[in-house]
């Protein structure tokens, strides 16, 4: 006779199989907020996510060859060390990455972001990694990721001020044609004066040309300074116009260039960095990593740039003198004086060039993008990719 299962059994069943299901489900999120499964007992061992049927559906990558990542860049995105392991910040980001998309990889190094560009350009491999910034002339040539770090330009340049750099507010363009006006307005009213009087008061005011504008240059130059001393006074009624015309012109001329002088006297006193702004770029020698965005920032904004192969190259050439100041990423600056406190050298308080940082992708390889662009997000949306930023930069 058969036996058939009571309720109270029924309903066991039931519960054991809801709290296996709630286990192995918990298993799963945590394995996922890790980014790796840990290998249950029995299983081989280093069993990589997607191996087996259960987290294959959980890969974003199609399955295929380990892919050909160069690495190239700066601190503190990418760091070798002197056995030649390579870390950093944009490394790590990879290796997060890579456990989303369940695909291995071969990495090899670069020697600059541009040199890692047309690696990727060439077919010769799959990925570039590194601080590598999203412009329209780069993505002519590979495609790019979502971005995953924000970043922007700034300037370095050394905090204290020489001579020279303390008198070069007197001796911007806008100074000097002030100085230009002021000497041609003087000459103009000193020739006026000259011809209004020469025949009336030629003791004061001689008919010989030099002599008689010397003089009428002289007059105006007292009058503008209110010193008066006298020895020259217009006395034809033409000469007292132009005079009382040139006295009520050169008061609020005076005060404008006072003003001025005095903005550039304490302008001169404060202590900051020689280069601080955009403005100040212009006919500077300005180091730069070559073929970057900063190349390009600062030929546009009118310096003169030299350019390096790596920012320790950069900021070398600034220390000895050969250059002004450095334009490059902020990060990577930081970074720099985070390790070299006893440089005197101030970064730029104003950012320029927002700009973002992806991943290169090999022309044509929609399915790598597209599968990197959705692991991306994900790092982004359960915040590990915030982690991994903090940990190497700082909240």
């Amino acid at each position: 006779m058969m036996s058939f299962p009571s309720a109270t059994d029924t309903q066991a069943t039931v519960d054991r199989a809801r709290r296996q299901r709630a286990r192995r489900w918990t298993h799963i999120a945590l394995a996922g907020a890790c980014g790796f499964l840990t290998p249950p007992a029995g299983s081989p061992a280093g069993a990589a996510i997607g191996e087996g049927p259960a987290s294959q559906a959980k890969c974003l990558a199609p399955a295929g060859a380990p892919l050909r990542v160069v690495i190239a860049g700066s601190r503190p995105f990418v760091v070798t060390s002197s056995a030649g392991e390579v870390s950093g910040l944009s490394v790590d980001v990879w290796k997060a990455l890579e456990s989303l998309l369940c695909r291995k990889s071969t990495p090899t190094t670069a020697h600059s972001v541009a040199e890692a560009l047309a690696t990727v350009a060439g077919g010769k491999a799959d990925v570039a990694v590194g601080p590598i910034s999203i412009t329209s002339t780069r993505a002519e040539r590979v495609a790019f990721t979502h971005p995953y770090f924000e970043a922007d330009l700034a300037i370095l340049a050394p905090a204290s001020r020489s001579l020279l750099d303390r008198i070069r507010p007197f001796l911007t363009r806008a100074f000097l044609a002030g100085a230009c006006f002021l000497v041609g307005v003087l000459i103009l009213v000193g020739a006026a004066v000259w011809l209004a009087e020469r025949r009336d008061n030629p003791e004061q005011f001689p008919s010989r040309f030099f002599a008689g504008i010397g003089n009428g240059v002289w007059m105006a130059l007292v009058t503008m300074t209110t010193v008066g001393y006298g020895d020259r006074v217009p006395r034809t009624t033409t000469g007292r116009v132009l005079v009382g015309f040139w006295m009520t012109f050169s008061m609020i001329f005076a005060s404008s260039l006072t003003a001025f002088i005095a903005s550039a006297l304490t302008l001169s006193q404060i202590e900051g960095p020689t280069i601080a702004r955009i403005d100040d770029l212009r006919g500077r020698r300005v180091g730069v990593v070559g073929q970057t965005t900063s190349q390009v920032f600062v030929d546009q904004n009118g310096g003169r740039y030299v350019a390096a192969d790596d920012l320790d190259a950069a900021i070398a050439s600034l220390l000895r003198g050969d250059t002004e100041a450095v334009v490059f990423d902020r990060p990577m600056l930081r970074d720099y004086l985070k390790r070299h406190p006893e440089r005197r050298l101030r970064l730029s308080e104003t950012s320029y060039e927002p700009q973002s940082y992806g991943f290169a992708v090999r022309p044509g390889d929609s399915a790598i993008r597209r599968s990197l662009d959705v692991a991306i997000l994900r790092l982004r949306e359960s915040g590990r990719l915030d982690h991994i930023i903090e940990s190497r930069l700082g909240p």
